[in-house]
């Protein structure tokens, strides 16, 4: 690897926008390093930063996906590198993230931030939430419904992947209203933290709340993207929804 980056070095020095040369070099000096803060692993991540600038097309696609490697091994957030590598038909990115950072059906992917929720075993309900028309995924929060101006605690979040259903069991018997974060990609831990990369919205009810204690069996079920027109909905801002 040491004759090779001074190969490549020699190319570069040559042709300054050789992009294929610094994405190499950046092979090279990445199987050069071995700590998480190896001077090797600075070098690589500039090369391919350089790479990935002089052509971002679908040709490079590879360089987004090595560099999505590379932070991996530092520990910094790369499912962003794996979507990018993806959207320029490079295989590998694509299976990288749904194998790596495509949160399961159901997933509480907002732990951190609202908790795993409510549960109950007396008086308990079911909400299905219906995503099985959508063509984006999901993070949907039931809300304790206060008033049309105030906001009640989050009883929980959880993520639907398009296509899919989510059934909440052990739901309080409550009066609830409910708001969603709508899109593709989602991203756990780049900053802004826990955001969809593409396609994304945040959205709330307006005029309704349910009970499930009224519906047979004690089970709701929310739908979806219905084409008939559902709920009366309005869009919300990211600070909004995480309040």
């Amino acid at each position: 690897h040491s004759k090779a980056i001074r190969d490549f070095s020699k190319i570069i020095e040559i042709d300054e926008s050789n992009w294929f040369a610094f994405h190499n070099r950046a092979n090279s000096y990445t199987a050069q390093g071995d700590k998480k803060y190896s001077i090797e692993y600075k070098k690589a991540m500039k090369d391919y930063d350089k790479s990935i600038d002089l052509n971002s097309s679908n040709e490079n696609g590879v360089s987004f996906f090595n560099r999505g490697l590379l932070k991996e091994k530092i520990e910094i957030e790369a499912c962003d590198d794996f979507v990018y590598s993806c959207d320029r038909e490079f295989t590998d990115g694509c299976e990288r993230y749904d194998n790596i950072c495509y949160p399961k059906n159901g997933d509480y992917v907002l732990f951190n931030e609202f908790g795993r929720g409510v549960f109950t075993n007396s008086r308990s309900g079911k909400i299905e939430l219906d995503n099985s028309r959508g063509i984006h995924d999901m993070v949907v929060v039931i809300r304790k419904y206060i008033s049309r101006s105030v906001k009640g605690p989050r009883i929980r979040a959880q993520f639907i992947r398009k296509g899919q259903k989510v059934l909440m069991e052990k739901v309080p018997l409550l009066n609830y209203s409910y708001e969603y974060f709508i899109g593709d990609y989602w991203i756990g831990n780049l900053e802004p933290k826990n955001i969809f990369l593409k396609n994304s919205n945040f959205v709330k009810t307006r005029n309704f709340y349910f009970n499930p204690a009224n519906y047979n069996n004690r089970t709701i079920t929310i739908r979806f993207n219905m084409p008939d027109g559902n709920i009366d909905t309005e869009n919300i801002n990211r600070e909004d929804f995480f309040n």
